[in-house]
């Protein structure tokens, strides 16, 4: 995996779709003291919302170092006007909680953190100071903002997985003309294997396909190298 991809990975970040099931492209995070990706000040978190959003499984452990040395135990992104925090996090943000997700936040340190446009004043100067420790962003009374950025397309891997996921699909569905299409931009897709192991061409083969474009899809097929 690239630096990019284990920083989706790991870290999160956002997938861009046109339908449900077709990815166009996936862009990872990275800390930076200049990131382009602007957070609020830390606000106090509604702890009657933790119990909601675990239900739904929006909450993950967090695997952030910074986060976690500064005791922060699970995180979750809130979504662009999440109903439940309305009108707050306009823009999305995300959730840092202090302890399990089924005990009470006695000590009040759980924190949102909202999408902003610019960051305050407050915290362009402190983001001026050389000296100033990374931890410190997420200690005491986490007074100041995020730092992030978005980083280059993690889409090699993501991009091959779709173009993949679409060529076998075709084959499935006997389109021919589509099949062809896909063969000549990317022919290494002729050797890509679907989950059972199997090639393109003993998709179609197992069809019993007929006609002269299916014969002629077949033939190119093994040009490239399917079996």
């Amino acid at each position: 995996l690239s630096k990019n991809e284990w920083s989706l990975l790991t870290v999160g970040g956002f997938v861009y779709l046109r339908e449900p099931t077709e990815i166009l492209c996936a862009n990872s995070i990275a800390f930076s003291p200049h990131g382009s990706l602007h957070f609020s000040a830390a606000q106090p978190w509604d702890s009657s919302l933790t119990s909601q959003l675990m239900r739904a499984g929006r909450f993950q452990k967090v695997t952030i170092q910074k986060w976690a040395a500064a005791g922060a135990r699970y995180m979750c992104w809130i979504s662009p006007e999440e109903k439940l925090l309305a009108p707050r996090a306009h823009h999305g943000g995300v959730a840092l909680v202090f302890h399990e997700l089924d005990e009470e936040d006695t000590l009040k340190q759980d924190k949102l953190f909202e999408v902003v446009e610019t960051p305050s004043r407050t915290e362009l100067s402190k983001r001026e100071s050389a000296n100033a420790p990374a931890i410190r962003y997420l200690t005491s009374a986490m007074e100041s903002t995020l730092l992030f950025k978005v980083v280059g397309e993690a889409g090699a891997s993501i991009a091959k997985a779709e173009e993949s996921r679409r060529f076998f699909k075709a084959a499935r569905e006997r389109r021919w003309a589509l099949l062809a299409h896909l063969l000549a931009e990317v022919p290494q897709l002729a050797t890509m294997t679907n989950d059972q192991g199997q090639t393109a061409l003993h998709v179609i083969a197992v069809g019993q396909p007929s006609g002269q474009r299916a014969c002629q899809l077949l033939k190119a097929l093994k040009a490239q190298g399917a079996d």
